[in-house]
């Protein structure tokens, strides 16, 4: 007996080469990881497991290093986001929720819920997430007065680029299945629905950053003026109200309002555009006038993590898209010859683009204030 609906099974069956019974039985599910019904599959999970358990530990050792939870808060917290956010889409029907079917992840190696986690999507919340408020923070904008804001708005700028990439990636090869006859997606980027690209990959970031700054580190800061660490069941405490606030708060920003506003579907791609077209505006230039210097950043030499793993990121899929193109290239009204829907190229070109500017950017303004601390411990050294 499945707790899934009739739509799901559907679908499953129609645009995703079946479905696995006993998963749909299972609260966690196993498939064998070389039958996977294509290679990207394995490429995309072990990406962002990877990324992940790479967010975890640089987390875990700056709060063990320099008694911030700020980040260690950030990947639990998009954890809770994921199941606050998500699971009401997965089973609507349960919840008496009357928003139809949205959409599906298709099957990988692991997965829980009943068919619809795959392993991979709990860990990418925190796997891009982590890195890009990490990026933000090692520039020092953060510390800067009014940088809680201007950092926020950074963290998703930085996240929405490096996720869209993917994110018009993974319909190509049914990663997963979008509902484009449900109103909550009808505006699309191809085969990317606008909600995704501003409800999700944008503002969600900005917000946890507001929250984590406003609430994790400001706590943090107060206990350390009196010599005080954060105590496990209070950082435990602090996480699971940035989860549930984040997507609360998101869910109220007008940005998620803009199907109900807008008058006319092409009053709402205009609207959704210009957020984003904003939002880049700004964010570039913040990256551009703002860090002009290095001045005030917090990093060190040795903390790469964010570099490193959006270089591999960028790297890999990179490699994925260039797999992906002739495919791209031959599909016809949106369709490949499979009948998957492909994403839009020219955005994942300028997202291409301004992930590898925003990398220079911070690389270099790190980079400088790293040399200036260099210069400071040498000349300290030779008095």
């Amino acid at each position: 007996m499945t707790i899934v609906t009739a739509e799901y099974l559907r679908v499953a069956n129609e645009k995703m080469g079946g479905v696995n019974p006993a998963a749909l039985d299972s609260l966690i599910y196993w498939n064998n990881p070389l039958a996977l019904k294509h290679w990207t599959m394995n490429v995309v999970e072990l990406l962002m497991i990877a990324g992940a358990v790479m967010a975890f530990f640089h987390a875990r050792r700056r709060w063990r290093e320099r008694g911030d939870p700020s980040n260690l808060c950030l990947f639990w917290a998009s954890i809770v986001y994921l199941f606050v956010s998500e699971v009401p889409l997965y089973f609507p029907h349960l919840l008496g929720l009357d928003i139809g079917f949205v959409f599906t992840h298709n099957e990988f190696s692991v997965g829980i819920l009943y068919n619809q986690t795959p392993l991979y999507i709990v860990a990418l919340y925190p796997a891009l997430l982590c890195p890009s408020y990490a990026l933000v923070q090692q520039t020092g904008l953060l510390e800067r007065r009014g940088g809680i804001w201007l950092g926020a708005l950074c963290v998703g700028f930085v996240h929405s680029c490096f996720y869209e990439i993917f994110d018009h990636f993974g319909p190509q090869y049914t990663w997963w299945v979008w509902n484009f006859d449900n109103p909550l997606v009808s505006h699309r980027l191809a085969s990317v629905p606008w909600s995704s690209v501003i409800v999700f990959s944008l503002t969600p970031p900005m917000v946890a950053t507001v929250l984590v700054r406003g609430i994790a580190s400001k706590y943090a800061a107060s206990r350390q003026r009196r010599s005080l660490l954060v105590s496990k069941p209070t950082l435990i405490a602090l996480t699971l109200l940035i989860g549930v606030l984040l997507p609360v708060i998101n869910g109220v920003l007008p940005t998620a309002s803009i199907p109900n506003l807008a008058s006319s579907s092409a009053a709402a791609i205009t609207a959704y555009a210009s957020v984003l077209g904003v939002a880049t505006a700004a964010s570039l230039g913040i990256f551009v006038f703002v860090l002009n210097g290095g001045e005030n950043t917090e990093s060190s030499a040795s903390d790469r993590y964010p570099l490193n793993f959006f270089r591999t990121y960028l790297f890999v899929f990179l490699g994925l898209w260039i797999y992906a193109l002739p495919e791209y290239f031959a599909a016809q009204a949106g369709l490949t010859a499979r009948a998957t829907p492909v994403g839009y190229l020219p955005y994942v070109v300028c997202c291409f683009v301004a992930c590898g500017f925003v990398l220079y950017r911070s690389s270099a303004v790190t980079g400088a204030r790293s040399r200036d601390a260099g210069e400071v411990i040498a000349k300290g050294l030779g008095a």
